[in-house]
């Protein structure tokens, strides 16, 4: 009796919150070729084809900063007045996929970031704001506006909240790889990720490594640092030092024996890591003739 009491809540709820979130978005989203922003967004799924996603694409650059509000809402998604009931009734057909929901607005909304680039500039204080949550998404949206967001990247990395150190990397990270920012631009934070690889917080460590993974400066230092992690208690942090070890290329041939020692890892995900790391780096062997 009491589960039908909580399934039909459920179920009331639900249609009260679809039915409202229909007539806001009906009456306050901008629209472009007679479609709202929402639905451009969820056509950036990268699950769909090319040319939907190419589409979506010229449309959020045809929005421009008219999107912000959408999209740093989104990086937000939710549903917290629903969190109990699916707690409770975690077996409920189709529950996950709400919470599933919500993760990919966030990634959506990220994507929306690179589209934009330096053009949602204005949305860095809610950014920075967000980053205080442990929203990783928060992270690839910084790197996606670029250069104008490294200062709050950078100031990130010094704060004492684990997870907000950790995102700062992350971002830093991720903006290089996607080419937002350029190497140079990071090289005063190397200290400071340098001293983040010995921090207590797993998530801290790893993204640490990942960053300088991708700077790649100071391989007398940093190489054996990053082999030494090669041993840590996470699974996740040993991922990414053999990871970011791969990416020092010649420089890591040194640590080529702990690498073949780290094949014996416990994780499967860990040694998949290590192998590749061997892979690259043994090919960037220097050929004797």
């Amino acid at each position: 009796m009491k589960r039908n009491y909580q399934i039909g809540l459920f179920l009331l709820a639900a249609v009260i919150a679809i039915t409202l979130g229909v007539f806001w978005k009906l009456s306050s989203e901008p629209t472009y070729g007679g479609r709202i922003l929402s639905a451009w967004l969820a056509d950036l799924d990268p699950k769909l084809p090319e040319q939907t996603r190419a589409g979506a694409t010229n449309a959020i650059r045809a929005f421009g900063i008219k999107a912000l509000p959408r999209m740093v809402a989104d990086l937000q998604a939710e549903y917290p007045f629903l969190k109990q009931i699916l707690i409770d009734l975690n077996d409920m057909p189709g529950s996950s996929s709400l919470i599933e929901e919500a993760y990919e607005k966030r990634s959506r909304a990220a994507r929306a970031f690179y589209i934009l680039g330096a053009e949602a500039k204005s949305a860095i204080p809610e950014l920075t704001v967000l980053m205080q949550k442990d929203n990783g998404y928060v992270s690839s949206a910084l790197a996606g506006i670029g250069p104008d967001a490294l200062s709050t990247m950078t100031n990130a990395l010094l704060s004492p909240t684990p997870h907000v150190a950790g995102n700062a990397a992350k971002a830093i990270q991720i903006a290089l790889f996607r080419k937002t920012i350029q190497r140079s631009d990071v090289v005063a934070t190397v200290p400071v990720l340098a001293r983040n690889l010995k921090d207590s917080n797993p998530h801290t460590r790893r993204y640490a490594a990942a960053a300088l993974g991708e700077i790649r400066t100071d391989p007398f230092t940093f190489v054996p640092a990053l082999e030494n992690l090669l041993g840590d208690t996470n699974a996740g942090v040993r991922a990414q030092a053999a990871n970011a070890l791969r990416k020092f290329g010649e420089n890591a041939l040194p640590v080529i024996p702990a690498l073949s020692n780290a094949l014996n890892d416990p994780d499967p995900a860990v040694r998949e890591r290590v192998e590749k790391a061997l892979l690259e780096i043994k090919k960037s062997e220097p050929k004797t003739n």
